[in-house]
């Protein structure tokens, strides 16, 4: 067809099968179909070279037009501090992490919101897991938000969790 393939590369997946059972994972799949790969990230674009990618590969980070959100108020009456993070129930390990690490907090006063979308069987597995955990009283689980919601969240939280593992 002629047609270059060009992918948007912005989440590490090696945790994730591809679906219907297929037993390799997308990002040892996807170099070889792909022309030229953006990624977001350094530590992205070596994993692309480390798996075999040999076309060209660009570090593109996010970009956020700020004038935009700087409508979106924080929230004077917010008094409880919180952590926030936002994510998949695909990602159910990840989940499990923030929330060992959020148990070992010092300070009970502070909550943790945690924004997880996905499919309903991960949401379940998700919600199952919360509710058996000991921290479950100071955690907030939130889904589908408006995109106005999900920024007064940002600017409103401590600080937003980014755990990187492998």
């Amino acid at each position: 067809l002629g047609i270059k393939l060009i992918y948007d590369y912005v989440e590490f997946i090696d945790q994730l099968p591809i679906s219907r059972g297929r037993d390799k994972r997308f990002s040892d799949f996807l170099p070889g179909k792909a022309d030229k790969i953006l990624c977001i990230t350094s530590f992205l674009k070596e994993d692309v070279i480390n798996k075999g990618f040999r076309g060209k590969t660009f570090i593109l980070p996010p970009i956020t037009d700020f004038n935009n959100l700087e409508q979106i108020q924080q929230m004077p009456h917010v008094r409880t501090a919180y952590f926030l993070y936002c994510g998949s129930g695909a990602y159910l390990n990840t989940l499990k992490f923030i929330l060992e690490s959020f148990a070992q907090l010092k300070n009970k006063e502070v909550k943790l919101v945690l924004v997880v979308n996905g499919s309903e069987s991960e949401l379940d597995e998700f919600r199952k897991y919360l509710s058996q955990n000991p921290e479950s009283g100071r955690v907030v689980h939130k889904s589908n938000l408006a995109l106005e919601e999900l920024v007064e969240l940002y600017r409103n939280a401590l600080a937003l969790l980014i755990p990187l593992n492998s």
